[in-house]
């Protein structure tokens, strides 16, 4: 007996002197530059910073979407112009939009994780905010896409999504928005310094997620006037706010130091690449239009970056500027006289990227209040200010700024730009798609200066250009599918990858919206007469 004491003892005293030399290795073996959990608010800032990467650079912005819209387009190496996508680019696009979604889940998950933190609601509603962003840029893209099964393989173990309709996906974007809405205020906690838009001010999130009602409210517009109407109505009745100037944009300023640069100074200035220029129809429509503007927008045929050698004409010359057919016949394109984007745009290494400008805001509001409303005395209010706004960031111009807000009122009276309070003229012209009547000349222009006013915000650009057939954009000369269509794409390629892991739910959802050549198909809201 007194044996197996004397063992226990031993035993005893080991597993002591084991646990004491044991004691710290937790926090020996944590590694600190590779933690396993952080703030909700580093997660956001993450997710901002690589969405300006990711969907407004060269590949997902002037390669693909601004060339469908007519805006920005390539001037040599032409495939994607010509609609001859890289698979890899298609492949990482998808990817890139359900891991920057699963990071905002994320962000969402953080905040409720630890109710007595700084953060809260505030973070969790500008991560739902944001993630509403995405799945409007995303289904707007492909139209059906994995949504309520989406996001759900480490929680539910689905690794094989089911697609939604696009029409499902919106409402369920209208709902969210308004909860992320109502969930901001002052109780709500930070938002923090990963808020690489607003700082922190939750009220200006607060405007963005109202400013994305109305955007959503504009695009079902046409199909589902009755809920648009709602949101309209809302909106007017202040239930939610949205922009109000240009200091409540939603847009990311970039620092300009290395690795940091703006995607368009760093396409050109760090890469060394020179692929892209205005498109044929933007030029076109400036000159034809005599819009100052262009001096921002545009840099003189020939002067590639000798920004600044050229006065400023006005009336501009026929001359002047050139812009590049989108998707020629030739994949070489037109490289020397092509006018370049300007200096605003793509010169400045701490400049802007635009997830939605005020000036949409506000010529969403004309758009709505001429259509839904019957009212043009409020459409009129509402198409100054948004034409006011693109003045005054065009104005902003270093070199030609001063001269393009000195003919601000110029251009204003002109015939084209000036409100006549008229239905219909033979100045436009206008139908919508292949069959109908003209479109009201005042809502034309509302379209035109909307579509200008969104340069370098592809995605919107072209889900507009979709909406409302302005402007009219053939398939590209140079593609395969020339003469086999009468509009540029209506939606993207979905990628291999789906159709090597998910290819029953891809190939229905293919199916359920009549694909025709990858290309074509319309959006839910695409109500364009005679399109194919």
């Amino acid at each position: 007996m007194k044996k197996l004491t004397y063992l226990i003892a031993i035993l005893l005293a080991g597993i002591f002197m084991l646990s004491s030399c044991t004691k710290g290795w937790e926090e020996l073996n944590t590694d600190p530059n590779n933690p396993t959990s952080v703030p909700p608010t580093t997660v956001l800032g993450h997710v901002i910073r690589a969405t300006g990467d990711a969907f407004f650079d060269d590949w997902q912005g002037m390669n693909n979407f601004l060339s469908y819209a007519g805006v920005v387009t390539k001037i040599q190496y032409t495939d994607e112009s010509r609609l001859d996508e890289r698979e890899s680019t298609i492949n990482t696009a998808w990817r890139n939009y359900f891991t920057l979604l699963e990071d905002l889940k994320k962000v969402e998950q953080l905040a409720d994780a630890n109710p007595n933190d700084v953060y809260g609601d505030n973070v969790k509603a500008a991560a739902m905010t944001f993630s509403a962003f995405l799945w409007i840029m995303a289904t707007d893209q492909w139209g059906y896409i994995p949504f309520s099964q989406a996001l759900s393989a480490e929680t539910d173990g689905i690794t094989n999504p089911k697609y939604d309709t696009q029409q499902s996906i919106y409402m369920a974007l209208i709902d969210s928005l308004k909860t992320a809405y109502n969930m901001f205020g002052p109780q709500g906690g930070q938002i923090g310094n990963g808020d690489f838009m607003y700082g922190g001010d939750w009220t200006k999130w607060q405007e963005f997620a109202g400013s994305l009602l109305l955007r959503l409210a504009t695009h079902i517009s046409y199909v589902d006037p009755s809920d648009a109407q709602s949101i309209f109505n809302d909106i007017k009745a202040g239930t939610y706010k949205v922009f109000g100037s240009r200091a409540d944009e939603a847009k990311l300023k970039w620092p300009g130091e290395s690795p940091y640069y703006e995607p368009w100074y760093n396409n050109y200035f760090i890469a060394g690449r020179d692929d892209h220029g205005d498109a044929k129809t933007f030029i076109d429509t400036l000159v034809s239009w005599q819009d100052p503007r262009i001096y921002a927008y545009a840099i003189q045929s020939g002067a590639k970056y000798d920004y600044g050698d050229s006065a400023f004409k006005y009336p501009i010359p026929a001359d002047e500027f050139k812009g590049q057919l989108e998707g020629p016949t030739s994949s070489a394109g037109d490289v020397s006289g092509t006018s370049r984007m300007g200096y605003l745009y793509r010169m400045v290494p701490n400049g802007y990227t635009w997830f939605m400008r005020y000036a949409e805001v506000e010529f969403d509001l004309a758009d709505l209040y001429y259509r839904l409303d019957n009212d043009p005395v409020d459409a009129h209010t509402h198409y100054m200010n948004g034409i006011a706004a693109t003045f005054a960031e065009t104005g902003e111009d270093p070199v030609y700024g001063q001269n393009i807000l000195t003919e601000e009122a110029t251009y204003e009276a002109l015939p084209k730009v000036a409100w006549n309070g008229t239905s219909t003229s033979s100045m436009f012209n206008f139908v919508r798609g292949e069959s109908g009547s003209p479109v009201p000349d005042d809502l034309v222009r509302i379209w035109v200066q909307r579509w200008i006013a969104l340069y370098k915000q592809g995605q919107e650009e072209w889900a507009l250009m979709r909406l409302t057939d302005y402007p009219k954009m053939p398939t590209p000369p140079g593609s395969s599918y020339a003469g086999l269509h009468n509009r540029s794409p209506q939606r993207y390629p979905y990628p291999t990858d789906e159709q090597n892991l998910n290819s029953a739910n891809l190939n229905a959802a293919i199916s359920a919206q009549s694909i025709v050549d990858k290309f074509w198909g319309a959006m839910w809201w695409d109500t364009r007469p005679g399109i194919k």
